[in-house]
């Protein structure tokens, strides 16, 4: 793996299932849990509907050993950072095309 891994990204020696799992963590946003997070990879992964209420034991460990709640604050804030730039880019486009509307307009 490369020098620049971000934080949600695997990380080294970081194995699959792990990760694996993460990714479900980090997926769910404001709403995330463990069980929440089990329970997606059960109905998705396993296509199981019927599954346990708790997560296994196994994912609380990589939560605390892989550092998932800091791994997805980091997300979060990529995250909300890439809204916030496209937001800015999309209105500069707009005051682009409104420039361009109001020079046609005085032809």
């Amino acid at each position: 793996m490369s020098d620049d891994l971000k934080p949600w990204d695997r990380q080294r020696g970081e194995a699959p299932k792990p990760y694996h799992a993460f990714e479900h963590y980090r997926s769910l946003g404001s709403v995330r849990s463990l069980d929440k997070a089990y329970h997606l990879h059960e109905t998705e992964c396993l296509k199981i509907q019927e599954t346990p209420k708790r997560r296994p034991k196994t994912w609380v460990r990589w939560s605390a050993q892989w550092g998932w709640v800091q791994r997805c604050e980091a997300w979060d804030k990529e995250q909300d950072r890439l809204v916030r730039e496209k937001i800015m880019k999309d209105q500069v486009d707009a005051r682009a095309r409104h420039a361009r509307m109001g020079e046609d307009t005085n032809i």
